[in-house]
């Protein structure tokens, strides 16, 4: 299992939060999410055979939401 990071821009509250868990879930490969809206973060771990980091950065973009370079 691989960890991925993403810094979201306009994460404001527990319903964005619940978005984007919905989103990630349903990208091929996850495995576990935890989205930190004080941090505007995810953190979650997925199969590197079923799924890239870019996979999830664009399930977050076409929610609408921006991704922040670390």
């Amino acid at each position: 299992m691989e960890k991925g990071l993403l810094k979201i821009k306009n994460l404001k509250d527990d319903q964005d939060a619940k978005t984007i868990v919905n989103a990630l879930n349903h990208v091929w490969g996850i495995e576990k999410i935890r989205v930190d809206v004080n941090n505007q973060e995810a953190v979650y771990t997925y199969d590197n055979r079923m799924a890239a980091p870019e996979d999830f950065v664009q399930a977050v973009k076409d929610l609408g939401y921006e991704i922040r370079e670390n």
